[in-house]
């Protein structure tokens, strides 16, 4: 049953002050100061590793994203199609990991489609270089490695993961018939 809008206006300041107060925040110490949990952050965060929150206690880590093979694969399938929605990217790249294409300004989300950017068809032609990865943290990019490759880069990583292929629903859930755009 979903709540209706004359539900909701029934829930009072007073209410949530009153469930707040039970709820009991993680801590490892509730009495250190926040510039100092924010350093300790910062200083766990270099390891590379999930680390629980000093503040919230919730899991957090600085994410790298490779250029890899199904990259590739999706700008291509987004060449040839203009735009595809999540479920025919998946489809045509093997992998559900193509949206480091939008973290490195190669391909662009809105609408719920992809679309190849002008900087992913200068890739793709390979009058431009990419930074092999790109570090994210909470959905923002933090930085980049220095080191750039080309679309042909043959130490580009063709991704495959067998846990992620046996956990994942076969790419022909997700295939669409759709026509390609002329060139």
């Amino acid at each position: 049953m979903t709540s209706s809008k004359s539900d909701r206006k029934k829930i009072t300041k007073a209410d949530i002050e009153r469930i707040a107060a039970h709820i009991e925040l993680p801590s490892n110490n509730p009495d250190m100061p926040l510039h100092e949990a924010r350093e300790q952050l910062k200083i766990k965060l270099a390891s590379g590793k999930k680390i629980t929150c000093p503040c919230c206690g919730g899991d957090t880590k600085i994410y790298p994203r490779v250029v890899r093979k199904p990259w590739i694969k999706g700008l291509r399938a987004l060449l040839k199609w203009e735009t595809l929605t999540a479920r025919e990217m998946a489809a045509q790249t093997g992998s559900r990991d193509y949206p480091g294409l939008g973290y490195l300004g190669l391909a662009g989300y809105g609408g719920g489609k992809w679309c190849i950017t002008p900087k992913g068809r200068e890739f793709l032609k390979g009058d431009i270089k990419a930074p092999r990865a790109t570090y994210v943290y909470q959905g923002d990019i933090v930085g980049t490695t220095s080191e750039m490759i080309g679309v042909n880069d043959p130490s580009i990583d063709d991704g495959f993961d067998l846990g992620e292929m046996m956990r994942r629903k076969p790419a022909s859930d997700f295939v669409a018939s759709r026509k390609a755009v002329p060139a």
